[in-house]
């Protein structure tokens, strides 16, 4: 947490509240969270500039500048933004832009302080979206691409979605989500899926992303979306946080799991529907 369709979410409200609009000033409470850049030299950059343009690669929120830089900020586990109108500092705020906009005070808060923030040129931005990092999208990968992805590595299709070469805005969620919905398990090894069920992951991964994008992603703990207001997709889990629960197409109970290539990470299937073959 969060995923594509979380930091998807994210960059659609940061788009209301920031794109087109001047930076009047930056605050970085905890340099920590910075990459390679001073306090100084980030907080000077952007202060006085517009934002052109606000978008997202993968899991990565990239805040374009008027002048030719860019903000780009991975939220990782627990980062995610907020946006007032008055200038209450919420908790575990880490980074304040202030902008000329109703909602004056947007900040970028980090429970854990897992998150990472970068400022870079046009070159080192091309650098940071390369292939090197991330795959094709969730949201239109094709059949095709997974199939090549996918040919050259036994790890297992779990940990294969996972890494973000291989599909990019994937985590430990939707990659749960959309095995069930494939009826695949995840242990079996990625180059070893047929065709057809190469085919069908794809699918799955696409409609599965789409669906929660649409309702704002996951609120498990504590992601909510840029005005403070929840997703709403985990009304729609089918196998992901409901372990021992029976399994809606055939009533047995959903198990959790710990997988080869996942360590930390718990893994929840139906054995009858995603059988192990």
């Amino acid at each position: 947490m969060p995923e594509l369709p979380e930091v998807e979410t994210m960059v659609r409200g940061l788009r209301m509240v920031m794109e087109g609009r001047r930076i009047q000033s930056v605050r970085v409470f905890d340099p920590f969270l910075l990459e390679k850049v001073s306090r100084r030299r980030f907080e000077q950059t952007l202060t006085g500039k517009r934002v052109r343009r606000i978008w997202r690669k993968g899991k990565w929120v990239v805040i374009e500048l008027a002048g030719g830089f860019s903000a780009v900020i991975q939220p990782r586990m627990t980062g995610g933004f907020r946006a007032s109108m008055d200038g209450n500092r919420p908790a575990h705020s880490r980074i304040l832009f202030r902008v000329d906009g109703p909602h004056h005070h947007v900040w970028f808060c980090d429970t854990r302080r897992l998150g990472r923030v970068a400022l870079v040129d046009e070159v080192e931005l091309a650098a940071k979206l390369s292939a090197d990092h991330h795959g094709p999208e969730a949201t239109d990968i094709t059949a095709t691409e997974l199939a090549a992805a996918l040919a050259g590595t036994k790890r297992p299709i779990k940990a294969a979605l996972l890494d973000q070469r291989v599909v990019s805005g994937i985590g430990n969620i939707y990659a749960d989500e959309s095995l069930f919905d494939a009826r695949i398990h995840p242990e079996r090894r990625a180059n070893q899926l047929t065709a057809a069920e190469v085919r069908k992951l794809c699918r799955s991964i696409r409609r599965i992303i789409r669906l929660a994008i649409s309702m704002q992603g996951t609120t498990m703990r504590n992601y909510f979306n840029v005005f403070g207001e929840a997703g709403s997709f985990q009304d729609r889990h089918r196998v992901y946080g409901r372990k021992d629960d029976p399994c809606v197409r055939c009533k047995t109970p959903i198990v959790r799991a710990n997988i080869d290539g996942l360590l930390g990470r718990s893994t929840h299937y139906c054995p009858t529907c995603q059988r192990h073959e």
